[in-house]
Parts: C-alpha cells; structure tokens; sequence
C-alpha cells in the first residue's frame, strides 16, 4: 500500500494510526486527494468516471482514513460540494481587523516579512465598552467589529445562513465565515465540526471559511477549501495590537519600546559591575546563560519573548554572585533583578526615570529601605560570601 505522511502502511489500520497522529492539513489534504479519485461518478452527481490507477489506494483505505475526523459520506458531501461553490479568496495578502473586548487586533500573514498595514489605530477603531474578561465577549466583538483588506463589505449574516459574517469582494463574489474562539489551538476532536461547517454554503458560486482564533495566543486560523477541493489551513499572526481608551492609544510599538530599553539598561548595568571589579584577578565575569523574557504584557500584546543574558561572578569556577533579571513590570520600580548569593537572594530595583536609570539594592530587613548600588555595595556583597 502506498505511503502516507511518510508513513508505509501496510494495512488499513495502519493507515488510521498514522493520520490519527497527523496534523489536520495533512488528513484534509489526503482525504481530499484520494476520495477524488476513488469515488465513483454516481456518488459524486457527475458522468465523469474517476480515474483509477493499479496498486494504488482504495476508497476503503481512504474511509479509514475519514474516520479519524469524519465520516466518508461527510467528504463526500465536500466534494460535491467545491464542485458548486466559487474558488476561495486568496489569503496570501490579508489582514483582519477584530476587537476583542478591549484589544485591537490586527492580523496578517508572516509577521517576520512586514509590508504595510492596511488598518491604523487612529482611524479604524472606535472606542468601546470595557470588559472584565475578553474570553466572555470575544465573539460577540468579533462579529460586530471585524473587518477584512479583501472585502468591500464584512458585516453579521443572517441567523438562517448558520454562518456568522458574510463578506463580499470586488468582483461581488461572497464568502460566508463561521467564528469560532477558544483559548486554545484546535484539538482532533474539532476537526469533524470544522468539516461539517465548511462543506455546506447557502447559495451557489459563494465560498466559506472558518476563522478560529485562538485568543491566548492571538493567532487567527483561517480553514477553507482550494480550488482543487482540498482542506487548507492558513494562519495569519498578529501585526498590531493596541488598546483605545478615554486617555489615548497604547499599541503593541510601546511594550516592544519598554523591552528593548529593558535590555539596554540591563546591559549597561552588567558593564558597570565588570568596570567596578575589573582589577579582583582572582575573580571571572561569565554571561554564558540566559533567561527567558516572557511578561504577562509582552505576551498580551504578542511581543515576542526574548532571552536576556544572566551575569555570574565567579571565584575560579564557583559562582559568587549571580544577577538574574527578573521582571521588567514591578510595582514601584522600573524593574526588577535577582541576586543570588551563597547566603540568599537580594534584590536590585531600578528607581529612575527613562533615561536615567537609579539602581538601588533593598534591605534584606525592610523592603521599605534601599541604598545606592555602586561599587561599594558591589564589595559589600561579594566580599560577604
């Protein structure tokens, strides 16, 4: 039997065990491909007989495979389906504007390759109610307020469509959108329901989709079906975040500001203590390990984690001291890192303004109490271990 995901199977049950621990653009992918060619014409409404290749893979063999998401009759219903719909809308350039309950979100294709933003915070969001919790109005946000760079207009379908938004393009073609929001990525066990709502459109020459977003991550799935028929899943990634308040907008550009002065103050930080104990020979500054940036804000506004350097003072290959950054969002204080002794762990706090950072170490007795962190209190803690 042919192979299948990279798979040899030599049976039918071997064939389900590999698509069950496939991905779902793969089983789409396949279950498409070989019911096409193995479905015969009075199955599919049409006169034109399917090809059929010696030694190659049977609808039996396929069924087996649709049963891990779906029934074959539900494939079936795909296929005669994409024969009277119009092709999908290209995604390649698509952004999707959504709110989310207090966040905007603007999504696109490979933020790593950005070209330029067809929405603006300024222009194309208007301020709306705050929420306690995004999770319970998500939905109900996304279908009032989406908005799509291909489509002209992008508005609420009809409750009889069982669809949630229908858009509509230039050339007047329509695609009908089922939403769905988790806190999550789909799991195995969506897959049937995302065929079913795929496969059925209200009216000819019309297309469907699926938007899943996943909230808690803020990506956007979008599923629809190619020209060939096949399932296809393309993800689209937040390009903008921002927030539009009674006091202003605060977008996504300044948590990724905040960071990036975060990391340069802590790297002038760990060039001060090299400076300060540059003539101890019997001491070794190492910043072979990191850390692992990833806040509560940072991921809220989908700023990419970073890794930011650990310092360790070592007494030939003991460490001494160690400077871990901890936290960048601290209360009172413009950040956060650890120091960890062999006697316990102080605390360093940066109490400047931007542009001028004040470090100061906190009393082990009160944390109410600081002192200046300089050379001194540098001695102070090294020459205590």
């Amino acid at each position: 039997m042919a192979g299948y995901l990279g798979v040899e199977a030599k049976s039918q049950r071997e064939v389900y065990n590999a698509c069950k621990d496939s991905s779902f653009e793969n089983f789409c992918t396949i279950g498409f491909a070989q019911l096409s060619q193995r479905i015969s014409s009075s199955d599919l409404g049409t006169a034109k007989p399917a090809p059929h290749e010696p030694g190659d893979v049977q609808l039996d063999d396929v069924c087996a495979l649709a049963h891990v998401g779906a029934s074959s009759h539900i494939l079936v219903l795909m296929l005669r389906q994409r024969m009277k719909t119009g092709a999908a809308p290209e995604l390649t350039q698509r952004q999707v504007l959504v709110n989310l309950g207090n966040r905007y979100v603007l999504f696109g294709p490979d933020a790593t390759r950005p070209e330029a933003l067809k929405f603006h915070p300024d222009k194309d969001s208007e301020l709306l109610p705050r929420v306690s919790d995004e999770s319970e109005v998500a939905s109900e946000r996304i279908i009032e307020t989406a908005r799509a760079s291909d489509a002209d207009t992008l508005q609420p379908a009809n409750d009889a469509t069982g669809y949630d938004l229908v858009a509509q393009d230039s050339r007047g073609h329509r695609t009908y959108i089922q939403v769905k929001v988790r806190e999550r990525d789909p799991k195995a066990r969506d897959f049937e329901e995302l065929l079913k709502q795929i496969t059925i459109v209200p009216e000819a020459e019309s297309s469907s989709e699926v938007w899943y977003f996943n909230i808690e991550r803020l990506k956007l799935a979008i599923l629809t079906q190619d020209s060939k028929g096949y399932l296809k899943e393309t993800i689209l990634r937040p390009l903008d975040v921002w927030e539009k308040t009674e006091s202003g907008i605060f977008r996504r550009e300044q948590v990724v500001e905040r960071v990036e002065d975060w990391t340069q103050r802590i790297a002038a930080l760990y060039a001060d203590i090299e400076r300060w104990l540059s003539d101890r020979a019997n001491l070794k500054i190492e910043q072979a390990r990191s850390v692992v940036m990833s806040e509560e804000l940072m991921q809220k506004y989908a700023v990419p984690e970073r890794e930011i350097a650990i310092l360790d003072v070592l007494e030939k290959t003991e460490p001494v001291l160690s400077f871990v950054p901890r936290a960048l969002y601290v209360l009172g204080a413009r950040g956060r890192v650890d120091v960890i002794t062999r006697n316990g762990t102080h605390l360093l706090v940066d109490q400047g303004v931007q542009g001028r950072p004040n470090w100061r170490l906190v009393s082990q007795e009160s944390r109410r109490e600081t002192i200046a962190f300089d050379e001194t209190a540098l001695e102070s803690l090294v020459g205590a271990q």
